[in-house]
């Protein structure tokens, strides 16, 4: 794993403490603290509320992602925060990743069937749920 790939996090911080990594080595990070609707984690640092998946980017980086920069997902999974996983981008390349993702989202339908692409999603879908948490909530929601 080369330097980019690393967490600059100290092991043990609260924010890796959100990280589920028992996917093993080159597996999806998904955040599993407060989320939004569409599965995005956030994390509440320096007094502000941060998307987890840029503050993971900005930390494997050792900087701050210049103005108007996206955290980009190569695994078009929303709550992952694996630095292997996300690349600093634009608004359009951002755009041009959502384009491939949605196409190969048609070609997986094409493939698998449409009813049973729809359950694939729905439990994705499920991953994310409807309390406000990405994946397990922690013991204790209140140090969230």
């Amino acid at each position: 794993m080369d330097k980019s790939q690393q967490f600059h996090v100290k092991r043990g911080s609260p924010f890796e403490d959100r990280l589920d990594r028992s996917g093993g080595p080159g597996a999806c990070c998904p955040y599993l603290g407060r989320c939004t609707h569409d599965g995005y984690g956030h994390y509440w640092t320096e007094g502000h509320d941060v998307s987890a998946h840029r503050y993971a980017l900005e930390q494997s980086l050792g900087r701050s992602l210049v103005p108007g920069a996206y955290a980009c997902h190569r695994c078009n999974n929303p709550p992952c925060c694996s630095p292997a996983h996300l690349y600093e981008g634009d608004e359009y390349t951002n755009w041009l990743d959502s384009i491939a993702h949605d196409a190969a989202d048609a070609e997986e339908r094409s493939r698998v069937g449409a009813v049973r692409w729809a359950t694939r999603r729905a439990n994705a879908a499920r991953r994310t749920k409807g309390d406000g948490w990405c994946g397990t909530a922690p013991a204790n929601p209140a140090h969230v």
